[in-house]
């Protein structure tokens, strides 16, 4: 049980560094969620789900935002890993 609960509050973490990640991007943009979501045929209620850390997106997802956001995925990635602890790990070694 504690094992699982260390791995939720990980994951959490996590999706927390998305969602500060996508807003930051999206502010510095000067852009609204509907904007966005419309100049690049995204749904406004994925991104609002992404900003607010309400579930686990999936990859193509992130993908999809952060092309949108001007930014590649893979800068995208760093990006998201600076809002995490140092050293995290997603799993235990």
């Amino acid at each position: 049980m504690y094992q699982n609960s260390k791995n939720l509050i990980k994951e959490k973490l996590l999706i927390q560094a998305i969602s500060t990640t996508i807003k930051k991007l999206r502010k510095e943009k000067l852009k609204s969620q509907r904007m966005l979501a419309d100049e690049y045929e995204i749904q406004k209620s994925l991104l609002s789900r992404m900003e607010s850390a309400s579930n686990s997106p999936m990859f193509i997802s992130v993908w999809k935002v952060a092309e949108a956001l001007g930014v590649k995925p893979s800068d995208f990635v760093m990006l998201i890993e600076k809002e995490l602890p140092e050293n995290f790990l997603l799993t235990d070694e």
